[in-house]
């Protein structure tokens, strides 16, 4: 949001610093000698520069990240939906109603009469703001809104999100700032006096308190702050993924499943929606279908992480089905993606042994113990190493194993090796990809 504030601070050049030349009458505040307005340009061109930089490598992280970009919004759609949120963070600053975590992205499915509404709106308090521009503070605020809103307000599509409450703090500034100068300037105008102001200041804190209050409520858990978001918002599907999950967190599994579906049927285009049904399926012992939906999140892209914890299930799944050649496969891909989860390579352990690659398996079963040391991940690698005849090796894993856990019992052969990916269900990130 920072990228803006060379142009802020030609807008407070503007007003109330009045340090253009030609632009006003100088300032009476002592050090603030009037310039050019080339001259003031020049004095902030560091942090123009700095500004530029910033924004290219924020679009260069965000895009190694896969969040821009993965789901193509044409530029038609982007500015009517730049139109229609700017309209909407001005309602949203009157009175702050139907605040959610995400709201779903509706460039696509805006009427030409809800575009057409926000943009009159914008162009009509433009038209005041220019007619009145003698009151300075009116200008100054409402460009200072305008453009700072300009890096999020989704031309330049980071993340699914229609617009964000976060991207709003620094842009009511300047809507604040119209409001408190100009209500100052009619107070003076009208001569009002008494306890009116202050009755009239005390009973709209104390409806802000009370919408504060509420909003506030919402806020307990998962639970209650993903169905609040579905309440006031449509089609939202990542609201759907994280309530899903957020269930699935209270044992609520069976609840959690007809969200996943509602999410894909939304946003058919979404990785994560398929990982989650694929998940739910695969959890439930309906292996060969969950196959075409992790398939299918890979199709889709995804994050890196996420691909990863796809091919790890993906594995899982083909390991259980029998098709070794197409578990390992999978399980190197997660690997490649990030070798750092332990239950894929005690997956991939167990596929080498059905293939005969005992040593192999060895390998894998003593990186998974290193990565996440566990008493009984030391005994199947102890009894791994029994089965090669690695004796001394075998023993040394053994007594790992009981020095972590001595009342440790040995667990039957077949158990101790079958692959425990973690099927893990993944929420949704509600704005930029921070994962």
């Amino acid at each position: 949001m920072l990228v803006t504030l060379p142009c802020v601070l030609l807008l407070l050049d503007y007003w109330p610093l009045a340090r253009i030349q030609g632009w006003s009458e100088p300032s009476a505040a002592p050090g603030l000698r009037q310039r050019a307005f080339g001259e003031l340009i020049l004095e902030k061109l560091p942090l123009l520069l700095l500004s530029g930089t910033s924004c290219i490598l924020t679009v260069l992280a965000q895009n190694g990240a896969g969040a821009v970009g993965r789901v193509p919004f044409p530029l038609g759609a982007r500015l009517q939906n730049a139109i229609y949120s700017y309209a909407m963070y001005v309602g949203k600053a009157l009175w702050p109603a139907h605040l959610t975590l995400f709201y779903p992205y509706a460039g696509r499915s805006l009427s030409i009469w809800e575009t057409g509404l926000a943009a009159l709106l914008l162009v009509a308090i433009t038209a005041v703001v220019l007619r009145l521009r003698s009151q300075r503070y009116l200008l100054t605020g409402w460009l200072w809104f305008l453009g700072t809103l300009v890096p999020v307000i989704g031309i330049i599509q980071v993340g699914n999100q229609a617009m964000a409450d976060r991207y709003a703090y620094m842009p009511l500034i300047g809507l604040f700032v119209m409001a408190v100068w100009a209500i100052d300037d009619w107070y003076k105008k009208t001569q009002w006096g008494g306890a009116l102001p202050a009755i009239a200041a005390v009973s709209l804190l104390a409806l802000l308190a009370t919408a504060t209050f509420r909003q506030i409520s919402y806020w307990r858990d998962n639970l209650s702050v993903w169905t609040h978001a579905l309440s006031v918002t449509q089609h939202n599907f990542v609201a759907e993924e994280n309530l899903g999950v957020a269930l699935t967190e209270v044992n609520r599994v069976e609840d959690a499943y007809p969200y996943f579906v509602r999410a894909a049927e939304d946003e058919p285009n979404d990785p994560v929606a398929r990982l989650n049904i694929g998940a739910y399926l695969h959890q439930h012992g309906r292996v060969a279908e969950a196959v075409p939906q992790y398939q299918l999140a890979l199709q889709l892209g995804a994050e890196p992480h996420l691909r990863a914890a796809t091919y790890s299930n993906l594995g899982s799944a083909y390991s259980q089905l029998g098709e070794y050649a197409e578990a390992k496969a999978s399980f190197e891909q997660a690997l490649r993606l990030n070798p750092t989860q332990a239950g894929v390579w005690q997956g991939m352990a167990w596929v080498l042994e059905k293939q005969g690659d005992h040593e192999g398996a060895i390998q894998c079963l003593a990186r998974a113990a290193q990565l996440q040391p566990s008493a009984a991940g030391y005994l199947q690698l102890s009894r791994a190493l029994a089965e090669a005849n690695h004796r001394a090796e075998a023993i040394a894993a053994y007594e790992q194993a009981m020095r972590m856990d001595p009342e440790l019992k040995p667990i039957e052969p077949a158990a101790a090796r079958q692959p425990d990916p973690s099927r893990e269900l993944e929420g949704k990130s509600s704005g930029e990809t921070s994962r």
